[in-house]
């Protein structure tokens, strides 16, 4: 049974808007959603990048079977996406947005050079106060028990 609207009239069909808008008859999709998710799947499968070289030659193909764009450049700017822009922001909030969470991808992480000098830092002095620690644990527990430079004599 179609769904109705209050109006008793049937529900329109979300791919019905597609069909009317696309210039080939070869496709039910509008030629825009076509390039953009190409210009999308180039942004998140570039073909330069070694993983996704791995990826097509153990697929023996490019990803969701659409070659990458030769004639198109990598646009980096969100604001541009119409269709998939949402989605895009959801990975991008996911990926670039999320704190690290082990010390691997901690040391990996070069999003905020800052950040990064910050915990270096606070690393190599965590690492000198435990050896500065440790070194004056022994010499104290040396000078008690008379070991190095004990001249009594008895």
């Amino acid at each position: 049974m179609p769904k109705t609207t209050p109006a008793n009239q049937p529900a329109p069909n979300p791919a019905a808007a597609y069909t009317t808008t696309t210039p080939t008859a070869s496709s039910p999709y509008p030629i825009d959603l076509l390039l953009e998710t190409e210009q999308t799947l180039s942004l998140l499968f570039p073909p330069w990048d070694k993983l996704t070289k791995e990826l097509v030659k153990r697929r023996k193909r490019y990803p969701f079977s659409i070659p990458p764009s030769q004639g198109h450049s990598r646009n980096l700017d969100l604001s541009t996406y119409t269709y998939w822009r949402a989605r895009l922001l959801e990975l991008y909030e996911e990926v670039y947005l999320s704190p690290p969470v082990s010390l691997m991808q901690l040391w990996r992480d070069r999003r905020d050079p800052e950040k990064f000098s910050t915990w270096i830092i606070g690393m190599m002095v965590f690492v000198l106060t435990v050896v500065i620690t440790v070194t004056g644990v022994m010499q104290t527990w040396k000078a008690f028990e008379g070991g190095v430079g004990d001249n009594s004599t008895a």
